[in-house]
């Protein structure tokens, strides 16, 4: 236990002598028994929370519960603090007693220094409440496997939620926090990130009077915060620096089916508060959020990635990120991440879609496995599914059939999926379904149907992708076009997401529908691909006849260049139409043409 924790915990019984108590029967920690709790006072809240116990319960009433004077707890001001501890069996919870009128626990100022609700001891519940008006809103300092829930974090000076000092393990989701930077302090919005996790290196306890250093003596914080997960939150707007900062020195952190809100991240001249999530941290797992930048020029970067090991004081290299979104060696992810440039399509939606249901999964070939479910709904629309293979997601569609290829022969594999929304409300998990891949070839055999190809710019390091495309049928029946679908695999430089554009086709742009995908089983020349497909306005491909041309493009998100040198499905020699099997075709998801990686 750091001596700072251990300077909390002799706080705690002077602090517990001061107060005023009311009908409060005060009892110290080691003779009081596990209880809920019910308390609908500021005095009997501080009293609970100082005094708790494992397995406490405690329930505040309606009300909003304002201090107006921050207490000195060691070294660090806040109005609401603890530094019991629960256990794994038996933490202590906080939370509203009515959850569908939460209570406010509320500071007396958001420019004075002050945490509003501050904790230094293990196993936490803080459930369904609402955090205001402080300096500060939430702080963990060496305080291990918290766990807030349902928590709203609103109009603070600086940032909603602080995880730091060796706090591990903590967990955030359901929470909302907005209004951060509400001083409108040019510095304060500079420290007004939404959820910050660890410290800056300027402020670690082993740099304590190094260069650089901000701290003095025994005021530095333990740089290893570890194995966070902030999930299913809503960050913004308003929110004035990073919605998320992951700091150098964490680890292991996961980021997940959260939606971020860009109005009022106030931009690089604000201590570079020009992003959603900022990256200096490793092996860091980023999946399934949506962010909307809300019209704001002041957001340059979706994710950022930042080295922090080339300057003083010292930051050790196995401890801080690559500069580059598509170096792995730092251990961090980024998928199914969707950012756009506008605003959702409504201003508030915590109503999750309805379970797709009727997963069916059947073997369509040796290496290949076809599902269809039946559309899920929802209050404001779905925009997509997630699917999962042995429990593990793997790709994303806005159809309600995927074809999952790549596969081993002979194979079983299970299937889920769920639905989501614009809000990135997310569905339970359909009914799993199974299917067992052929034992060899199926689904290739011999068809009317073939792709030919071209390249469509003869530059294979810029920007884009160029396929341009025809599907001929050579046989005497017409196919409808709204039966195939055409993959197109390429190998990413940067783990980002890619956007399609159909500059022209004979069929109609608007008659053609795209969707990308990351591979299940990636190789060393695909590890995604496009598929198209076609609506039934696209009409058939008579016999004997084709397509006419078809002229995708694929752009990263952020515009950085491809190296199509090592893409599966690029063939820059030919430059005129010709068969290239690299482009796999499907009926009806069933592989009629190529040869898949």
């Amino acid at each position: 236990m750091s001596l700072k924790k251990i300077l909390h915990r002799i706080m705690i019984g002077l602090l517990g002598l001061v107060l005023i108590l009311g009908t409060f029967t005060f009892q110290t920690p080691e003779s009081k028994a596990a209880a809920v709790i019910q308390v609908d006072t500021v005095s009997g809240i501080q009293a609970a929370l100082q005094q708790a116990v494992p397995g406490d319960v405690i329930l505040v009433a309606p009300g909003t519960y304002e201090l107006t004077t921050a207490s000195a707890i060691g070294i660090r001001p806040a109005y609401y603090y603890s530094g019991a501890s629960g256990t794994a069996a038996a933490p202590i919870t906080l939370q509203s007693a009515n959850p569908a009128n939460p209570a406010v626990l509320k500071g007396g100022s958001i420019s004075s220094p002050g945490y509003t609700l501050y904790l230094t001891g293990d196993h936490w519940n803080i459930n369904n409440i609402m955090i205001t008006h402080g300096q500060k809103g939430i702080v963990l300092d060496n305080a291990n496997y918290v766990h807030l829930n349902g928590v709203t974090v609103r109009h603070v000076g600086q940032e909603g939620i602080h995880v730091r000092d060796g706090s591990s393990y903590a967990i955030i989701e359901n929470c909302v926090v907005d209004e951060t930077g509400a001083t409108g302090n040019a510095t304060d919005k500079g420290f007004a990130e939404g959820i910050y996790i660890g410290s800056d290196r300027s402020v670690w306890d082993v740099n304590e009077g190094m260069p650089g250093s901000s701290v003095g003596p025994g005021q530095g914080y333990n740089r290893a915060v570890l194995h966070t997960i902030v999930r299913n939150n809503v960050i913004g707007p308003a929110v004035a620096a990073e919605p998320l900062d992951i700091k150098e020195g964490t680890s292991h952190t996961l980021i997940e089916d959260n939606l971020f809100l860009g109005a009022g991240i106030a931009g690089a001249g604000f201590n570079f508060a020009d992003s959603f999530i900022d990256v200096k941290g490793v092996h860091v797992t980023i999946r399934n959020n949506i962010g909307y930048r809300q019209n704001n020029t002041g957001i340059t970067a979706d994710i950022a990635e930042v080295n922090r090991t080339s300057s003083s004081p010292w930051c050790p290299a196995n401890e801080t990120s690559n500069q580059s979104l598509g170096d792995t060696s730092d251990g961090n992810t980024y998928t199914n991440n969707q950012f756009f440039a506008g605003h959702p399509p409504v201003s508030w939606d915590r109503q999750a879609p309805t379970v797709p249901g009727g997963l069916s999964a059947a073997a369509s070939s040796s290496s290949a496995i076809t599902l269809a479910w039946s559309a899920s709904s929802d209050n404001v629309g779905v925009i997509g599914y997630r699917i999962y293979r042995n429990g593990l997601q793997f790709a994303t569609t806005n159809t309600t059939s995927f074809t999952d290829t790549g596969l081993s022969s002979s194979t079983s594999y299970t299937y889920t999926v769920r639905a989501y929304d614009a809000f990135n409300n997310v569905s339970a998990s359909s009914a799993a379904a199974s299917a067992t891949t052929l034992s060899s070839g199926g689904g290739g055999g011999s068809s009317s149907l073939k792709i030919q190809y071209e390249d469509g710019d003869g530059v294979v390091g810029n920007n884009a992708i160029k396929p341009f495309l025809k599907i001929v049928n050579t046989g005497t029946a017409a196919i409808p076009l709204s039966e195939l679908t055409v993959r197109y695999y390429y190998k990413r430089e940067a783990a980002v997401a890619q956007n399609l554009t159909i500059d022209y086709a004979v069929i109609g742009k608007t008659n053609i529908t795209g969707s990308f995908y990351i591979m299940g089983s990636p190789t060393s020349t695909a590890d995604a691909y496009l598929e198209l497909g076609f609506l039934s306005g696209a009409g058939s491909i008579a016999a004997s006849g084709d397509t006419g041309v078809i002229k995708a493009r694929i752009n990263n998100s952020n515009w950085s260049n491809f190296n199509e040198a090592n893409d599966y499905s690029y063939a820059p020699s030919l430059t005129s139409f010709a068969d290239h099997d690299k482009i796999t075709l499907y009926h009806n998801g069933v592989l009629v043409w190529g040869i898949e990686p």
